[in-house]
């Protein structure tokens, strides 16, 4: 936040936090992107089938 004060003066200021969270956000959104589903039908049972043990062992 100093260096934007620096930089560029007051506006700076609260650029500096808005840029860096919008940044953030999109960057958490491509990361946790969820992978299209597939369109074999055994693939999809057998990931719910680990997904349920997955979740009985928790």
């Amino acid at each position: 936040m100093i260096g934007g004060l620096i930089a560029f003066g007051m506006i700076g200021l609260f650029i500096g936090p808005v840029l860096l969270a919008v940044t953030w956000r999109l960057f958490s959104a491509w990361v946790h992107e969820v992978p299209a589903p597939t369109n074999e039908p055994e693939e999809i049972l057998e990931e719910l089938d680990e997904i349920e043990e997955a979740n009985k062992q928790s």
